[in-house]
């Protein structure tokens, strides 16, 4: 039994030897290393964020995850990657475009969409889309592009607001050129225009109170105010600005008014020369139905007078009861044209020359509309009279040019002129014409006949006498009668103020300066050298007519505030010099001579000689009636320009002090 058993024995031995063989030989195989996995391919996991570009745009790979696979079939995440094209790569092939990423020689790859290349956008045009807020402007106001709005077309069909145009017409600049102003908006060579309206300029007129002739004190020249200029020898200066106080004239600086004849620039007087609305009147008349003459007094005709050279001037009247009517000119000598309305008869009467308040200018008869009328007037040219007067006494013979015009729409038929006067010490001469009767041709509408006539007038023993010429037209024909007046006045002559000046300090630089005006407005300046003195002539207006003295400063240049003081006396009516005390206890009263008395309402009243004395800066007035029995003829006075010799004497030389 037992050899039974060890065939069994020796085969379990054998197997219990090929296990353990077996197991001996998985330990040894465990212990050896295993090979390295190989790459087999990479992928994209996770696309960039942007997918779509513009053309042009650069490329963006933000966001992109790249894995790898491997022979063990593993997988990772891997950075070190390559793409193509680049990253931030400017993308210009329009469509789907391939990118490649490439790691350790393995690919993958995905697409982006880049858009087609733009088509260029051109400016075409601009225009204005909306106008400013304001398109009308007053001369002289500031330009404002306020509210505008300016858009651009373009080649691609959009339109879009422009902001950086450029105006032609710079916002806050002055509109000088009145009308209509086009305005260019540019941009990009590209232009549009629109245009504004701009008001005429205004025009700035002196205020009535400036306007005339005035005399300048520290020199005498005289300065006419006109509307819109003032003149001064040949020199015009613009007007600036003016109210009722103050007048602004370019270049010679402001006027303020002091007074009705006073008013003061840079610290200077100026003196108004010949006063200012004068008053004059015409009679009106029409033809009696018996005589047919022009006598005949029309009551309640209005009319009008114009200054010819104050075009905003105008006064209005009516005829009274007697057929005188009046009008106002605005400065002594002055030209009126006068339009008189009848009915539907117009009558124009122009070229009356207004001298002096109260001028009477002769008549003016109302024919009807459908005849003729005529106008007489008298010319005695300024550079025959002395200082604008005319002198008796048989003192000149003057020139007068008499003017007969027809102021109607009608033909003057042939008639029969007389010249005369009734006063029978006015005498009037004609070499061209006897003035007892001459015939006047035919005149067609605004044709004038003149004549020459010599005019003087004889002795006088008044200080001055109203007097003139009678004018009488009559048509033989129709038995019409014309009579006009020529108003003439004469002085009789003319009388000395003797003013004498003297410097406290000696200074044979200074000067004293003034002025006589006289009481017609009219004025004469003077100037009285350091230790001299000197008659002024005056023309004779009577006791009752005082004269306005003023002393305005006494002067060591031609500039008025380089003033100093002075001594003067003042002998009306007289040349005999009255001597200037300088020293002494009289001193005293002479220097508060006159008082307060440095404005025109304040003139000191005198009628007799006196010595005085002028201050620093001041100006002293005086209301001086001055009237003799002894005249003289006007070459008496330095100051006139006509040469005549008195039959009382010529002038004496008053000498030095």
């Amino acid at each position: 039994m037992k050899n039974r058993f060890i065939p069994f024995v020796l085969f379990f031995c054998f197997v219990f030897a090929a296990f353990l063989t077996g197991c001996m030989q998985d330990a040894n195989a465990k212990t050896e290393p295993a090979p390295d996995p190989t790459l087999s391919s990479i992928y994209i996991s996770q696309k960039p964020a942007k997918l779509s570009y513009d053309y042009d745009e650069a490329l963006d790979l933000t966001g992109l995850v790249v894995k790898a696979k491997y022979s063990d079939d593993s997988e990772k995440t891997v950075d070190g990657w390559t793409a193509s094209p680049k990253p931030w790569t400017r993308l210009t092939t329009p469509g789907s475009v391939t990118v490649t990423i490439t790691y350790e020689e393995k690919t993958a790859s995905f697409t982006v969409k880049v858009a087609q290349k733009p088509v260029e956008k051109k400016l075409s045009s601009i225009y204005i889309n909306k106008y400013p807020d304001k398109l009308e402007y007053e001369y002289g106001s500031l330009f404002d592009l306020k509210g505008i709005e300016v858009k651009g077309k373009y080649s691609d069909g959009t339109e879009a607001l422009i902001d950086d145009w450029i105006s032609s017409l710079k916002s806050g600049t002055a509109l000088t050129t009145s009308g209509t102003v086009k305005v260019t908006i540019s941009y990009s060579g590209k232009t549009d225009v629109f245009t504004i309206s701009v008001k005429e300029k205004p025009v700035i007129t002196a205020n009535e109170y400036f306007w005339g002739t005035w005399v300048r004190m520290d020199n005498g020249a005289e300065y006419e105010v006109l509307e819109t200029s003032v003149v001064q020898g040949n020199q015009k200066y613009t007007v600036t600005a003016s109210d009722a106080s103050t007048l602004s004239v370019a270049t010679l600086g402001t006027f303020t008014k002091e007074s009705d004849s006073v008013m003061i620039c840079n610290n200077i007087p100026y003196f108004r020369k010949g006063g200012a609305n004068l008053e004059y009147s015409l009679k009106l008349v029409g033809f009696t139905s018996s005589s047919r003459a022009a006598g005949t007094a029309m009551s309640g005709i209005k009319g009008k007078g114009k200054s010819e050279k104050y075009k905003g001037f105008e006064s209005n009247s009516e005829s009274d009861s007697e057929g005188n009517i009046k009008f106002t000119a605005p400065t002594a000598n002055d030209t009126q044209t006068v339009e008189i309305e009848n009915g539907n008869e117009l009558v124009v009467v122009s070229g009356l020359n207004i001298s002096n308040s109260g001028d009477y200018m002769g008549t003016v008869a109302l024919v009807g509309k459908d005849d003729y009328n005529l106008k007489i007037t008298g010319t005695i040219s300024d550079n025959q009279k002395d200082n604008g007067y005319l002198f008796g006494n048989n003192t000149k013979t003057y020139n007068m040019l008499l003017t007969i015009t027809n102021i109607s729409e009608n033909e003057c038929s042939t008639s029969v002129c007389l010249v005369e006067s009734a006063d029978t010490n006015l005498k009037v001469t004609s070499e061209d014409e006897d003035l007892s009767g001459f015939t006047i041709s035919t005149l067609p509408k605004g044709a004038e006949k003149k004549v020459n006539l010599s005019v003087v007038y004889g002795e006088m023993n008044k200080p001055y006498v109203d007097t003139g010429i009678s004018v009488t037209i009559q048509n033989p024909f129709t038995g019409q009668e014309w009579k006009d007046y020529i108003p003439l006045r004469f002085f009789k002559g003319t009388i000395p103020i003797t003013i004498a000046a003297k410097s406290h300090e000696n200074n044979t630089n200074a000067a004293l300066n003034g002025f006589v005006i006289y009481p017609d407005g009219n004025n004469q300046f003077f100037a009285i050298k350091h230790n001299d003195c000197k008659p002024v002539f005056v023309p004779t207006f009577g006791s009752d007519k005082p004269y306005m003295l003023v002393f305005s400063g006494a002067t060591v240049t031609n500039i008025l505030s380089d003033s100093t003081e002075m001594y003067y006396t003042v002998e009306p009516v007289s040349l005999t010099l009255r001597p200037i005390v300088t020293s002494g206890s009289e001193i005293t009263n002479y220097i508060l001579f006159g008082g307060n008395n440095h404005s025109e309402d304040d003139a000191y009243k005198v009628t007799e000689g006196f010595e005085a004395y002028l201050r620093k800066g001041e100006i002293d007035y005086y209301s001086i009636t001055a009237d003799s029995d002894t005249f003289y003829g006007p070459s008496g006075s330095i100051f006139y320009s006509v040469s005549y010799e008195n039959e009382k004497g010529d002038v004496p030389d008053t000498g030095r002090l």
